[in-house]
């Protein structure tokens, strides 16, 4: 027996009955045929496309968190030397 969640309700017709597939949105990897080492394989199923590809939008994200803290920094020191005195930024 297990427990529903508040948000879920129990099926009219169970899904074993109705030949409905439980949970279609998962991805389900093949039957393979694996020896002992095989099927204690922790990266069975691992992408190294997918890292890649985080790796990738993490440095464009990091170039443009650089890129836009340099504009920050040039406008601030504009605004300082257009000033007759330094702006004061403690009290933000």
């Amino acid at each position: 027996m297990f427990i529903l969640s508040c948000s879920q309700r129990p099926r009219k017709i169970g899904a074993k009955y109705t030949g409905s597939n439980f949970a279609p949105d998962e991805h389900i990897q093949p039957e393979l045929a694996f020896d002992y080492d095989g099927k204690r394989d922790r990266w069975n199923g691992y992408n190294t496309n997918e890292h890649t590809k985080m790796a990738e939008d993490f440095a464009r994200l990091e170039e443009v968190n650089i890129n836009l803290t340099l504009t920050i920094v040039k406008h601030v020191r504009e605004l300082s030397l257009y000033h007759s005195k330094p702006l004061n930024f403690t009290s933000i």
